[in-house]
């Protein structure tokens, strides 16, 4: 009996010794629903298997127990399209959240066993587009290459999502014809470092498209980077409607024109037709009206980086602005000084011009509201210790509403919350305090902050949020609501040993 007592005993002593996992990547970055996945996790998670956690219901984990950070992600049929976040847990914690995209296009995975190091010695993509290719850029001066076969007149839609899926790369794409001619060459994005490619063929045979990247953040030392966590999903398609929805613009139709200046709040969607030449629309306004004039078109997948401009009744100029930041829109709260019409023109920085060059103008009445964000995106805590969960609040747009805070009922957790919440933008702390017999605790938690008065309450679920002072545009996902928290119990005594037990112990010590 005291054997059995004492197997339980030894695992625990080394759970409570182990860090919490770790993951860098995970390879390959994607599947398609409805299928099983063989992958390969980067980094550590000890003791394994470590217990699994995906933020969509239909996504399982079966762990191979032989082989460490490898097993196989199930899409199940109920998986909904598109990314979702994954944790592996031990009783110490959890790793960063990381991204999984579940995709509805057939999808292989690079062939590593072939050489990639020249143009003409790609490999060949057999299947019918379109098509999605998982690939890693493993080693220092890599470049991978993959031969597509195409006829005049086809247009090849290529994307890329490497930076998006938080892989350390600033990805480029080549193409080059079968001779090994460059063709094209793209590298950033409409909307961040990953880029975008529609390549019309010129004439029927053979082309090699190639993924090389930069790392990503910089530093001085430039070469083409390589990891085992440099991971891409690179798509091809030669329909555009094939293109999932984060690779394509925002539907947007274009708005009429009328004669008549407008009147706010309205809202239209125009291109910009013209090189240098800006688009131009006339509002009305009265004496001491305001309005927020906002034009969306990064934000909205569109190439514009737009700027807006504010003209008086009398042509001068009013306000000009660019990038509102974390995006390249725009928006300018504008306050009616006299009667008049007032002009709003939407160029673009570079005074391009095109079908691409979209974008929607949007002039209204400015709405408070807030935002809140956590300091992290997981909290562990030790029974009869406390952890603290730090909140961002920011107040826009003049937002006066008395704030609470919503945080769910833990056992083994007494919350302490901030006395108040100011009336302007500040930071706040929640006490989350243990208590010394708290039992084991490993669940993702939703904290919200919500307005405490008036008839539309406006609540928000509080988010960690992956963008930081790095980022060069937004991820698959930029947030994450599923904040984690470990309680970590206290160890169970040690066993006292019995006199015999010792004597028994030194007897066997004397014989050896």
């Amino acid at each position: 009996m005291p054997r059995l007592l004492f197997i339980p005993l030894f695992f625990v002593a080394l759970i409570s010794q182990a860090a919490p996992p770790k993951i860098d990547a995970v390879y390959p970055a994607g599947g398609k629903i409805g299928t099983e996945n063989d992958v390969v996790f980067v980094g550590k998670c000890d003791p394994w298997p470590c217990e699994f956690w995906a933020s969509d219901s239909g996504v399982k984990f079966v762990p191979d127990e032989k082989r460490e950070r490898v097993g196989k992600i199930v899409l199940e049929k109920k998986t909904k399209p598109g990314p979702f976040w994954f944790r592996f847990l031990n009783a110490e914690g959890t790793s960063e959240p990381r991204l999984f995209f579940a995709g509805t296009l057939p999808e292989v995975v690079e062939d590593a066993k072939l050489e990639h190091g020249a143009v003409l010695e790609g490999q060949p993509v057999t299947e019918k587009l379109p098509l999605v290719v998982n690939g890693r850029l493993e080693k220092k001066n890599e470049a991978d290459f993959f031969k597509v076969t195409a006829k005049k007149g086809d247009v090849l839609h290529i994307a890329l999502d490497g930076y998006s899926l938080r892989s350390p790369i600033d990805p480029m794409l080549h193409v080059y014809d079968a001779d090994g001619a460059r063709l094209a060459l793209q590298h950033d994005g409409p909307v961040n470092l990953d880029p975008r490619l529609k390549f019309p063929i010129p004439a029927d045979g053979e082309y090699t498209l190639g993924v090389l990247a930069i790392g990503h953040p910089t530093n001085a030392n430039v070469f083409l980077q390589g990891s085992t966590a440099s991971v891409y999903r690179l798509l091809l398609a030669l329909d555009e409607k094939a293109l999932p929805a984060h690779l394509k613009p925002a539907p947007l139709p274009v708005s009429p024109q009328p004669n008549a200046p407008y009147t706010a709040p309205f809202e239209v969607v125009s291109v910009l037709g013209k090189p240098r030449t800006p688009n131009r629309v006339l509002v009305s306004a009265k004496k001491g009206d305001s309005f927020l004039a906002k034009v969306e078109a990064y934000s909205l997948g569109f190439e514009t980086d737009p700027v807006l401009r504010i003209f008086k009744p009398d042509g001068a100029l009013l306000r000009e602005t660019d990038d509102v930041k974390p995006n390249r829109d725009s928006e300018y709260l504008v306050k009616i000084s006299a009667d008049g019409e007032y002009g709003i023109e939407v160029a673009d920085r570079y005074g391009r011009a095109g079908e691409n060059l979209k974008y929607r103008l949007t002039v209204g009445e400015r709405k408070p509201d807030f935002t809140v964000t956590a300091d992290k995106h997981s909290y562990a805590v030790k029974a009869g210790e406390t952890v603290e969960v730090k909140l961002k609040i920011a107040r826009i747009n003049g937002h006066v509403v008395p704030l609470e805070l919503v945080v769910p009922k833990i056992l083994g957790i007494d919350v302490e919350l901030p006395k108040e919440i100011p009336n302007k933008t500040a930071d706040v702390i929640i006490k989350l305090k243990a208590k010394a017999d708290a039992k084991a605790f490993n669940k993702s938690i939703q904290i919200k902050l919500r307005e405490s008065e008036g008839d539309a309450k406006l609540v928000k679920t509080i988010d960690f949020s992956l963008q930081d002072a790095a980022a060069r545009g937004p991820f698959l996902i930029d947030e994450i609501s599923d904040l984690w928290l470990t309680i970590i119990p206290k160890p169970a005594p040690k066993k006292e040993e019995k006199p015999d037990d010792k004597k028994e112990k030194a007897d066997a010590k004397a014989k050896k």
